[in-house]
């Protein structure tokens, strides 16, 4: 699995660049033009492993019920990596209908929703990134 661990990290760097670009881009006529195109500062991605999708649990507060939810999901957002540790810090993205329902599994009308849990995943384990759409994302900037 070391072949992939450079590769992963430069595509990772690249996700976390446009998405520090998104959100501070500033220019003198536009402002925010940018931002307000693509509505929110998340690429959402997913991770390959030699045994499908890699899959993580968190524990989240949802504000529309007012509790504690666990979530299990395969979308994540990438907040931070460590080459030297060759790891990576990722926000999990829930998983959604377009009405706010729970939705365990894909379907056409997904939407993602960024919670505050954030976990540590082991590159070495990666074998692959898949970025998506960011229309995916439910709420603007």
């Amino acid at each position: 699995m070391k072949q992939y661990h450079g590769c992963v990290t430069e595509i990772l760097d690249d996700i976390i660049k446009i998405q520090d670009l998104i959100i501070y881009l500033r220019t003198k006529y536009f402002g925010r033009m940018l931002a307000n195109i693509v509505r929110t500062d998340t690429i959402p991605l997913i991770f390959f492993t030699v045994d499908g999708f890699l899959k993580l649990t968190g524990c989240f507060y949802n504000k529309i019920t007012g509790k504690a939810e666990m979530c299990s999901t395969m979308f994540f957002r990438i907040e931070i990596i460590d080459p030297t540790k060759n790891c990576a810090t990722v926000s999990l993205l829930f998983p959604t209908d377009s009405c706010g329902n729970d939705m365990p599994y894909y379907s056409g009308r997904l939407r993602l929703t960024r919670t505050d849990v954030r976990v540590t995943v082991d590159l070495s384990g990666i074998i692959g990134v898949q970025p998506l759409d960011t229309g995916l994302m439910a709420g603007k900037l």
